[in-house]
Parts: C-alpha cells; structure tokens; sequence
C-alpha cells in the first residue's frame, strides 16, 4: 500500500435481511490515514465497516483479506479458552512461528492492560476487556490495513487512551479505518491525516437525527389508525418498520418497540378509566404472569438471540399464527351469543401469560395482542378484556424497557433508542385514538382480513430472511 489503494468500492451495501444503508461507496487510504467512520446509529457504519474488512461483498476491493485486521463492535459467544492461548492460536495461524507469536501475544497485553487478565477465559472478561482482547487480535499480524469497529466499547478512560494510542502507534506503517472512539477526538492525533474523502452516500432509507423521529411518528400514526380497528396493537407491526426502514439495531429494535407501548397506552389508560373499567382482578392475573416472563425473554433476547437469523425466525413464528387468526376467525359481534363461555382457570391464565411476556420480551410487544383474543375465545367479555389487556401490556412493556436498560450497562448497545421510541409513543396515541374512531364506520370482517394479510406477508418475509440467512 505504497500508492492510496483502494479498500472498497460498491454501488450499494447491503445489510442483514437484504436492507441497502449505503449507496456509492468507495473508500481509499495509504498508510498514515486515519480514516474516521462515523454517523447516526442505523447509518450503515459496521456494514461500511465489515465491507472494508472483506467480509460483505463489494463491487471491488483491492487489499488482499491476509493483510487487514478487523475488530468488530461485538461478538456472539466467546471461546471458553484462556486469552493468552487465544492469542497464541490465532497468531499462529497467521503464520508467525511459536516464538514470534508469544512475544508479539505478550507485547500487546501488555500495551493494552490486559496482563492481569492473560490466563482468564475470553467469556469471563468484562465487556471492556473483551472489547481490548478483539483490538488485540487485529493487531496481532501487524496487517496494511486496521478496521475497527467501535474498538472502545464498555473501556473505561484507560482503557480508551491505550487503543488511542495503539491506533497512532499503527498509522506510522499503516491505513487505520476505526469507528468512532468514544471519549477520543481522533483529530488528536498528530502528525496523521484524517482525510475527508466524498464519495460514501448513505442511502435516503436511512435517515439522519430528526428526520429518523419524524418518520417514526408519522409510521406509528399510520399503523395505529389501521392496526386499533383490528384489535391488535401497533406495536406488532412497527418492529418490522423499525427494521427495514429506520435501521434500529438489533437487539435494541425490542426494548424501542416496548418504549412505544409505555409512551402510547397510559392515554387509552386513562379513557377506560373515566369509563369505570379497569380490568380488575383480570388485569393483577395477567400482570402477575407477563412481567417475570418479559423480565426472562428480555435476558433471553440479550443472550441467545442477538442476531438477525434466530430472531427472523421467532417473528415469523409469532406473527404468522396471530395473521391467519385475524384473517380467518369470526369477531367476536359474528358469534353466536348463546355459546357456553369457556373460563380458563387462573393458574393457566398465570402460565399463559408468562409465556407471552417472555414471548414479547423477545419480540417486544405487551402481549395483549396475544392475550386478547384468547380471552374472548374463552367466553370473557371485550369490555372486561380490553382494558386488562392494555393494563398488562403497559407493566410488562415498561418492565421490559427497565430491563434492557440495566442489561445494557454490562452487554452493550441493547438500551432503547428513546428518541425513536418516543416519537414512535406520540404518533401511536394520535393513531390509537383516529383507529377507535374509524372502528364503528368499518365493515369489521373487512379490517381485520386486510390486517391479516399484511401480517402474514410480513411473517412470509422474515421467515424467507431467517432460512436464506
């Protein structure tokens, strides 16, 4: 990389589930340049990143995949095997002989304060030490070219000031492409360029701040207004939207979606409440069961399902039953009144529902859209359901958002987006209320077919995106 080289170069980059977040991209850089990759969450930044590192294909890329050095945001699981070792395994397999990778493996714990930690298993280290194990590991081979992607997550200032340093230490023989270093300006560092190339265009489906919470409030509103006239809440439909079209990261696109509920409910709350209807000891049974079952599908969420590919596949699971039940059952003013009702006892109701509140804590819905209509089956009056439903998504949703919030301060960006999640609230009661209005003035059959359709079709697209992934 004597000459500026090209690192990538396409027309569109395409993130997970297909979505393009970038247009015309093309990056260059020689060794000095500090290239800073930065810009709004859902921007595109990792894919950029990940295309750069050779592991999304591009139109055209110029640096052979043995000479870069790619550290990602986060990973899934990692190996239950000393660092050290670690570092020794992987250095080897770059081809150095067992001498130079143990010096090359001690010198960089070293550098970045991980001696103490050196015969510690990579799962037990804290998510700063991770992070600094995974810088660790790019610089291993001393690669042409250094990507990495938000190399200080969860680093304290320490810990931030000596990947500072190995990153200026690197631009002296090497092109050096990190996201942003959080509490660092790299414009710090001396005597390396930060060049301001054109030429990266994030595509119009990802929108900038502000323009990201106007969208959503204006989505929110639109599927309120279609989604409140067949008995289900927005929230259903709006992760999908989140996904495909704002860019929410996963897995904070759940606690977003839980965000919706708590900022949208407290109003029709209110207006049940001035009705005299509470839901009552309906509302304490499912309360009981949906928030410790949100409280373990949020850990679930954090834990086992932080990629796309599993995730896809429990949305399909949960939408596709909840589309053919809109699309194929009778309301319930088309049943016949003289129907025995169908009590389900509270112990069941109480394990029903703390398998949907793991369900939404996954997913990142109440659960009355769930619950509902299960209920009425049963023989339960709309008028004793409705406001029990609501009551127990409003606990559970706001449980959920707690429970993300305090799991972010360990696992990393899994905390709601709270502009977007408000903003998506807003819109929401606006829609709730013009979807209530509407209910009386529409063929009832007509509404929740169309509604089934659509959710079927949204089940069909992530299932298809879970088994191609």
């Amino acid at each position: 990389m004597n000459d500026p080289s090209l690192i990538v170069r396409a027309r569109t980059l395409r993130a997970a589930r297909g979505v393009v977040v970038a247009r015309d991209v093309a990056l260059t850089a020689e060794p000095g340049d500090v290239i800073a990759v930065e810009g709004p969450n859902g921007s595109g930044k990792s894919t950029l990143l990940a295309a750069a590192a050779g592991l999304l294909a591009a139109d055209s890329a110029s640096v052979r995949p043995g000479s870069v050095g790619y550290s990602p945001e986060r990973t899934g699981v990692l190996p239950r095997i000393p660092l050290h070792r670690w570092l020794l395994g992987l250095a080897r397999t770059a081809g150095l002989d067992r001498d130079e990778s143990a010096r090359r493996a001690d010198d960089l714990l070293g550098r970045l304060g991980l001696a103490h930690a050196s015969q510690m298993p990579l799962h037990a280290l804290s998510r700063g030490n991770a992070q600094c194990a995974l810088v660790a590991q790019a610089l291993l081979a001393e690669p042409e070219l250094l990507v990495l992607d938000e190399p200080s997550g969860g680093m304290d200032a320490d810990g931030v000031g000596r990947v500072a340093a190995e990153i200026q230490r690197a631009a002296g023989r090497q092109a050096v492409v990190p996201g942003s270093l959080t509490g660092f300006d790299l414009r710090k560092l001396a005597g390396h360029r930060l060049p301001r190339r054109p030429g990266a265009g994030y595509c119009g489906r990802v929108l900038g701040t502000g323009w990201t919470e106007a969208a959503a409030l204006a989505a929110a509103f639109a599927v309120s207004a279609v989604a409140t006239p067949a008995g289900i809440s927005g929230a259903v439909l709006l992760l999908p939207f989140q996904v495909s079209v704002l860019g929410t990261p996963s897995p904070a696109v759940t606690p977003t979606n839980l965000l919706y509920n708590v900022v949208s409910t407290p109003a029709a709350l209110y207006r049940y409440r001035r009705q005299h209807q509470t839901g009552g000891r309906l509302a304490l049974l499912l309360i009981t069961g949906t928030l410790p079952g949100v409280i373990a599908g949020s850990v679930i969420r954090v834990e086992l399902v932080p990629g796309p590919r599993v995730f896809d596949l429990l949305v399909a699971g949960l939408l596709l039953p909840l589309g053919l039940w809109l699309a194929l059952s009778r309301s319930g003013r088309d049943r016949d009144p003289a129907r025995p009702p169908r009590r389900i006892p509270a112990p069941v109701l109480i394990l029903l529902a703390s398998l949907t509140g793991c369900a939404g804590g996954i997913y990142g819905i109440g659960g009355g859209a769930i619950l509902s209509p299960l209920l009425i089956g049963s023989g339960r009056p709309a008028s004793e359901v409705a406001p029990a439903a609501l009551a127990s998504t409003f606990v559970t949703s706001l449980g959920g958002v707690l429970t993300f919030t305090i799991l972010s301060i360990d696992k990393g960006p899994v905390a709601p987006n709270w502009p977007t999640g408000i903003a998506l609230g807003i819109g929401g009661i606006a829609g709730g209320y013009l979807g209530a209005r509407m209910q009386s003035r529409l063929p009832d059959a007509l509404i929740r077919r169309t509604v089934g359709i659509l959710v079927i079709a949204i089940a069909a697209q992530f299932l298809w995106s879970g088994l191609a992934g």
